[in-house]
């Protein structure tokens, strides 16, 4: 993190590590012993602060931060042997509120003089004595979990929370700063120029849906105005269910601070129900994103079947703005179109799309001359994700072979997740994975397989130096009788198991990654499961 110090190694067990648990344990205590603790120790306190769920020392730092940068994650991993605790939500609060009353540069002139003066009245009884001004510029909150855990002890904060929070943050500093001049100008005073207090900018990924819309719209239109003291800046945008025009705007509001400082990374429009149309007027505008990697329109009610009704030759127009939009995005490498019905169509969509890392194909209603199209296409060179669960591999098994001898060099991840693949597919299936040696990850779950198949399958992914994964289906054996003869997924789904046969089933699967020297690969029917890069390798014992 630019602007923060090595620091001294400090594990959980350390003296630095208990010394500084010692100290955030009692906050009166702290604020007296924060003017002694040396700089470069405060990352290592404020991480103590939020593992150990103190937000009034948390706020307490936050306010005098002494550098440049703060990532609540990289402070979090600080003195952690590994892992990453998530602050609580009156932590990250704390954290949040601290930016709207933080310690400015003394002598600027601004609102922060008069706050920096009645702390150092305080004396010893209050701070303790004053830190260095405040250093803070940049508040990176990316790096934190964006899903919301609840224990008895503890309850963190969400994504939707966290983004509300911010957006709430930016306009109390906004509307603040405007209070204060009119009660020394008068109302209706001419503006004064803007105060030469120092801007913080607060880099996040924002969650936006129909009760958040209006804040973080506003948030987002304050950011990009001149003087404002806290501007947001968001990396990843997850908008759900927002009508076409709430998404113009949204978007608006992020085109003018991109032309600033390019941000945005990643994309998530999905479940919001535009079809192609809709897709077609909203796409053209992301091409002023510039560092826009990862696009998700999984769930935009596209079906390529309704281009015919109404006036045929608009809805083949649409379609093609839409595949020469998503041409137009030059950093694009990840593009997830979960659920659209595109059959035939993939090549049309995909031909003049730069190289893509991850491509998302699930329940796209495939077909053998879209697999065609895809193991032709420049993608396979660079293709490290492909999902096509949902699809037939009784007609695509073929190209699905033939797609992955030409992916073999990048291939990381693959999931065929209730594709309808039973036992008389195993043995193609065997011949082409050998080949993919970048294999890491295999996700296979609600297909009828028999404990034979698995057995077979496991022992060839085992001979994968890279696997770390493989999340496979309950056998047929291990479901209560009464499953139907060729169940589909649905029926996989929903059909009970025995748990026990289940348990044997699965001991059976890791016997033989271990005996083949692959303790550390994670085994499991999930049907949700982490990113490997979120959960590492697991033992099976």
């Amino acid at each position: 993190m630019a602007g923060l110090p090595r620091g001294p190694a400090a594990s959980p067990g350390s003296l630095c590590s208990l010394c500084a648990r010692s100290l955030v344990s009692d906050h009166g205590r702290a604020r007296l012993e924060l003017r002694r603790v040396p700089d470069s120790l405060l990352p290592l306190l404020l991480g103590a602060a939020l593992r150990g769920d103190r937000p009034l020392v948390a706020g307490d730092l936050v306010r005098s931060w002494p550098f440049p940068v703060l990532d609540l994650a990289q402070v979090l991993a600080w003195g952690r042997a590994a892992g990453l605790a998530q602050p609580s939500a009156p932590c990250m609060q704390a954290c949040i509120s601290a930016l709207t009353r933080r310690r400015g540069k003394r002598g600027a002139g601004g609102d922060d003089d008069e706050e920096e003066a009645m702390e150092e009245a305080e004396g010893p009884e209050g701070r303790g004595g004053p830190r260095s001004p405040c250093a803070l510029r940049l508040l990176d909150l990316t790096g934190l979990p964006d899903e919301e855990t609840e224990t008895a002890l503890r309850r963190t904060m969400n994504s939707w929370s966290r983004s509300v929070a911010l957006a709430k943050a930016v306009l109390d500093v906004t509307a603040g700063g405007k209070h204060k001049r009119e009660a020394v100008d008068g109302p209706g005073s001419p503006p004064r120029p803007p105060t030469r207090r120092r801007r913080v900018v607060l880099h996040a990924n924002l969650l936006v849906n129909a009760s958040s819309y209006e804040t973080l719209l506003a948030a987002l239109q304050s950011s990009g105005r001149a003087g404002s003291a806290l501007g947001l800046r968001c990396r990843d945008l997850r908008v759900e269910e927002l009508s076409l025009r709430r998404l113009c705007r949204l978007l608006e509001a992020l085109e003018a601070l991109e032309a600033r400082e390019p941000a945005l990374c990643k994309l998530d429009l999905g479940f919001n129900n535009m079809g192609v149309r809709g897709l077609a007027a909203l796409l053209p505008r992301l091409a002023r994103f510039p560092r826009l990697r990862s696009l998700s329109l999984a769930y935009s009610n596209v079906d390529v079947r309704r281009l015919a009704q109404g006036t045929p030759e608009r809805g083949e127009e649409a379609f093609g703005r839409v595949a020469e939009a998503l041409a137009s995005l030059g950093a694009l490498r990840e593009l997830n179109l979960e659920a659209s019905r595109l059959s035939d169509r993939v090549h049309q969509l995909l031909a003049d799309i730069a190289p893509l890392e991850s491509l998302g194909l699930a329940y796209c209603s495939l077909t053998p001359g879209d697999m065609t199209s895809l193991t032709a296409s420049h993608h396979t060179e660079s293709l490290r994700c492909l999902d096509i669960s949902g699809s037939n591999l009784g007609q695509l098994i073929p190209g699905l072979c033939s797609l992955l001898g030409r992916t073999t060099a990048r291939l990381q991840e693959l999931s065929l997740i209730g594709c309808g693949l039973a036992d008389h597919h195993i043995p193609a299936l065997l011949a082409a994975l050998p080949a993919c040696q970048a294999l890491q990850q295999l996700r296979a779950q609600n297909n009828p397989l028999s404990l034979q198949a698995l057995l077979q399958l496991t022992t060839c992914l085992a001979s994968l130096p890279g696997l770390q994964a493989f999340y496979y289906p309950v056998p047929l054996e291990c479901y209560v009788s009464g499953l139907a003869a060729n169940p589909l997924a649905d029926q996989l789904l929903e059909h009970p198991v025995q748990l026990d046969s289940h348990a044997r089933a699965h001991s059976d699967l890791s016997s033989v990654f271990v005996s083949l020297g692959k303790r550390d690969v994670l085994l499991s029917t999930t049907l949700y499961p982490t990113t490997i890069h979120a959960y590492g390798n697991v033992s099976l014992s």
